[in-house]
């Protein structure tokens, strides 16, 4: 028994030992978490301020929303479609009326597609906020004279909103890549009009020139034409 009592002593020495040791150092590193953790969202906040918001939602925002269910842009896909509450980032260049290239961290580029950038203009500090969609790929040229295939994006109506429309429209909807390979958009083919093809993205009609496609997407083309006749005559002998 007191050989017992012995072990159960020597047990509990050193447990308090070890949490002398190194108790200190897990509540340090739980504080220095929370401090960076408080940092990071006061500089969060500074950008938050200092940026124009870029949102077709036409909500007013004091702060940053909740990141909680966002969509990342590091796991940006082509058909990528989602809500973003944050992307600080910048404008590097406008290119039109409707389109800007942003950049995000510097790193990361994107064509912010069908947006009015009348009041924009390059190096602006912006933050976006709204739902998305990656419609598409696009090659463009960055101030080094470096050439970069990129996202393009476009604001969307809530999925609510349109849930049935665009179930449909994503069942019919493909991607298609011109014969260079630089650019790519996923689009639903509408009709082929002699040698132009007809695809149709978000109810807009994109004319393209059939000898402009990939041959595999020609070959789609062809195909669909021929089915689409094909069933027109059968439903015509009936």
């Amino acid at each position: 028994m007191r050989k017992l009592f012995l072990i159960a002593c020597g047990f509990l020495y050193i447990s308090i030992v070890i949490t002398q040791a190194y108790g200190n150092d897990w509540y340090g590193d739980i504080v220095r978490i929370q401090q960076k953790a408080q940092i990071r969202a006061d500089k969060n906040q500074h950008l938050w301020d200092n940026t124009v918001k870029l949102t077709k939602c036409g909500k007013k925002l004091e702060k940053i929303p909740s990141q909680s269910g966002a969509l990342s842009i590091e796991s940006l896909k082509l058909g990528s479609e989602g809500r973003i509450d944050c992307w600080v980032g910048r404008i590097e260049h406008v290119l039109s009326p409707t389109n800007c290239i942003i950049s995000y961290a510097q790193k990361r580029f994107f064509v912010l597609n069908d947006y009015n950038t009348v009041d924009l203009v390059d190096d602006m500090s912006v933050a976006l906020i709204d739902n998305i969609k990656v419609m598409g790929t696009q090659t463009i040229k960055l101030i080094d004279g470096a050439s970069k295939k990129v996202f393009v994006l476009e604001f969307i109506p809530l999925k609510m909103e349109i849930k049935n429309n665009k179930e449909k429209e994503k069942e019919e909807e493909r991607l298609w890549i011109d014969n260079t390979g630089d650019f790519q958009v996923s689009a639903k083919f509408v009709d082929l009009n002699g040698q132009n093809v007809i695809l149709e993205r978000d109810g807009n009609k994109i004319n393209i020139p059939l000898s402009r496609l990939s041959s595999k997407d020609q070959d789609y083309v062809r195909n669909e034409k021929q089915k689409r006749k094909t069933h027109l005559e059968d439903m015509s002998s009936q």
